[in-house]
């Protein structure tokens, strides 16, 4: 199943103000979708469906807070980070990572 990472920056979350620095640290996906920036992206091997969407999630999230973080210098995974995985009907479904799990965003970035 391929799926993507997308990390807000800081700097453009504080240059927008706030309540966008606050929406994001609850949680929630930030109004402006130009202040995510992808991480990574890549194959993962899951089955393809509800339950396989899930699991990418929370296998990112554990590859990039304990594991290598798939090679790279970035921080670890946290809330407000967004996973973007591409479903078997060719659709784009995010989540944003909240303090407790994963929770599906209608409509994406």
């Amino acid at each position: 199943m391929k799926a993507q990472l997308f990390y807000p920056n800081w700097d453009k979350l504080q240059k927008a103000g706030p309540e966008a620095l606050y929406s994001v640290m609850r949680g929630e996906l930030a109004d402006d979708p130009s202040v995510y920036e992808l991480i990574w992206e890549g194959d993962i091997g899951v089955e393809n469906n509800k339950v396989g969407q899930k699991v990418v999630c929370e296998y990112l999230f554990e590859e990039f807070n304990i594991g290598k973080r798939k090679g790279l210098q970035v921080r670890s995974m946290s809330v407000g980070d967004v996973v973007c995985v591409h479903n078997r009907s060719g659709e784009d479904v995010f989540f944003v990572c909240s303090n407790a799990g994963f929770r599906e965003l209608e409509g994406g970035l």
